[in-house]
């Protein structure tokens, strides 16, 4: 088992918004975008059924999606069976669904993360009894390979928002909230001893963690804290490859405003961004690899703004997105993009005045200039993605979903993948979950 490690100093963040609403229930596909060129965007194919239907009682949420330098892809999902998992070749289609090793005793959150070299990895929660309480556990692929057997990273009461990062050399790091505080685990190369760490401050609710990486094995937290589950603050702890957690550092401005969803980004150098909402302002502090954190910038101006997204390449460029609220409530989707330390682009409307938005969001691929940003469009339940590759953006309808169904995306070389939640044939209760290749 690995030590438990207090973070002198470390501040952190308070409740958030919850990912989904009470009303929704969600269940998956997963999409495969193609290329023609880094310039020409292809269109996105027709689902595959990985799994489903689902009983109305136990849909599951949408998968996350990861994909790598290599096109390759891997989505994860916690159903009724347990944690459950489908690869994806560059340029074939999606494998069959398979169970995680150990998944069948697992219940809630699922994290995955792809390394450019194949390296996987797959968390879940066991489901707690009377006598057995419920432990994180891990399960490793090599390139090649077959996943290993789980191993007990620790034990666990009342976790969520769990998320995984992978670096090429086998090393690993976890995120989660547990009982109002957020947590970090890692496993450095070789080592084989994990590494348990409370980031946010002792004592403060703290929650919502994102958790940002790059390939030369550095990791970022962001969360969010505040007494009496009121978010006023968000905090980042960083963690360079082969070194231990700094303090955590508050990025956000004590004026008071409520601070929501902490999203964050890492480039290969280790330049550093978070994004979040200031109150009702989608904002995004930077920080140099070599400097402090700078003032962070308003991006969504005058708007009301909900729901933040936020992602970055290996270069440091970004792409921040945010639903914000037109006249009579009507949900839009708006974006910036700016250059690594250059100014940000004017705000791009991405969702058409027809449309009614929510849950935006987004990923970039390390190179080649491809992001993309998705939503769900409440006034017909489609789920919509736009992507770019440095100009102008396209928007595409992938398919049916679920009111203000969350549509996880990923994005890797010249392809993105995306999940969400499609409603099974004659029973809109039900669902099937879906898969598509790309070219």
């Amino acid at each position: 088992m690995g030590r438990i490690t207090f973070v002198p100093g470390s501040l952190a963040m308070v409740f958030a918004l919850t990912r989904r609403t009470a009303a929704v229930t969600l269940t998956a596909w997963v999409l495969v975008l193609g290329f023609a060129s880094a310039a020409s965007a292809g269109s996105w194919r027709t689902p595959r059924l990985l799994e489903g239907p689902y009983a109305v009682s136990s849909p599951p949420d949408a998968p996350l999606v990861v994909e790598n330098g290599l096109g390759h892809a891997l989505a994860a999902w916690s159903a009724a069976s347990g944690a459950r998992y489908a690869d994806k070749a560059a340029g074939r289609n999606w494998g069959s669904a398979k169970t995680v090793p150990g998944g069948k005793k697992s219940s809630g959150p699922i994290a995955a993360a792809l390394a450019d070299n194949d390296f996987a990895v797959i968390a879940y929660f066991t489901v707690a009894t009377r006598y057995t309480p419920s432990k994180l556990m891990v399960c490793t692929r090599l390139a090649g390979g077959a996943f290993s057997p789980p191993v007990a990273v620790t034990t666990a009461h009342l976790a969520w928002d769990l998320h995984a990062v992978a670096a090429p050399d086998g090393s690993v790091t976890l995120a989660w909230s547990e009982g109002g505080a957020v947590k970090a685990a890692h496993l450095e190369a070789g080592l084989g001893i994990w590494d348990i760490a409370v980031l946010s401050t002792p004592g403060v609710p703290a929650s919502l963690p994102d958790l940002g990486s790059n390939e030369a094995g550095d990791v970022m937290v962001a969360w969010q804290e505040g007494a009496g589950y009121r978010p006023v603050a968000i905090y980042v702890a960083q963690r360079p490859a082969g070194g231990h957690w700094a303090v955590a550092a508050r990025v956000s401005p004590a004026n008071g405003h409520s601070t929501w969803n902490a999203k964050s980004g890492l480039s290969a150098a280790g330049d550093a961004a978070v994004g979040w909402l200031d109150g009702n302002t989608m904002v995004v502090a930077r920080k140099p690899a070599q400097g402090g954190w700078q003032a962070p910038e308003a991006l969504s101006g005058s708007q009301s703004a909900y729901y933040p997204a936020l992602a970055m390449d290996a270069a440091g460029n970004l792409v921040a997105a945010w639903q914000a609220l037109d006249a009579g409530n009507v949900g839009s989707i708006w974006s910036r993009r700016a250059m690594a330390g250059g100014s940000w682009t004017a705000a791009t409307r991405l969702s058409t005045a027809a449309e009614d938005t929510a849950w935006p969001t987004a990923a970039s691929a390390r190179a080649g200039g491809l992001s993309v940003v998705s939503w769900t469009d409440n006034a017909t339940n489609s789920v919509r993605v736009s992507t770019t590759t440095g100009g102008t953006w396209r928007a595409s309808t992938l398919g049916t979903g679920y009111w203000s169904g969350v549509v996880p995306v990923a994005a890797g070389g010249a392809n993105a993948v995306a999940g969400w939640a499609m409603p099974h044939a004659y029973n809109p209760n039900a669902a099937d979950l879906m898969a598509d290749a790309g070219r």
